[in-house]
């Protein structure tokens, strides 16, 4: 349902965000990501989809983590790997970060105050106070 929120001086918002959404996210920031499932843990975030290369679907496994930085969230990978009977096996350590969420796409001014991965889904708190 919907409602209209006319003055507020402080706000405190909380959501969370489960595997299958994330898996939803994830394949709309990585466009090369097909078929992705998510298993998300205190400890990591796994992902493991399909990259289509070639006429071939490339198995990929990425594994990482969620972190809030200068107000906005991002998905740190902190190791990719692929295989196919083409390729072999790659493994790659990398510490590339996708933006998950902008700090500006959020309502009234809010920033986020903390990220957390659970079992089975990440717990966001933001906040927004008049000053």
């Amino acid at each position: 349902q919907r409602f209209t929120v006319d003055k507020a001086e402080d706000i405190a918002l909380s959501c969370t965000i489960d595997e299958k959404s994330l898996e939803r996210l994830l394949l709309q920031k990585i466009t090369r990501l097909h078929s992705a499932t998510v298993l998300i843990t205190p400890q990591l975030v796994t992902v493991t989809a399909n990259i289509p290369i070639l006429d071939n679907n490339i198995a990929a496994n990425m594994t990482g983590s969620i972190y809030t930085a200068d107000g906005n969230i991002y998905f740190k990978i902190a190791e990719f790997n692929v295989e196919n009977t083409l390729l072999g096996k790659i493994s790659l350590n990398t510490q590339d970060a996708i933006m998950l969420l902008d700090k500006n796409k959020l309502p009234f001014g809010a920033r986020i105050d903390s990220v957390t991965q659970e079992n089975n889904q990440i717990s966001i708190k933001a906040s927004a106070h008049k000053e």
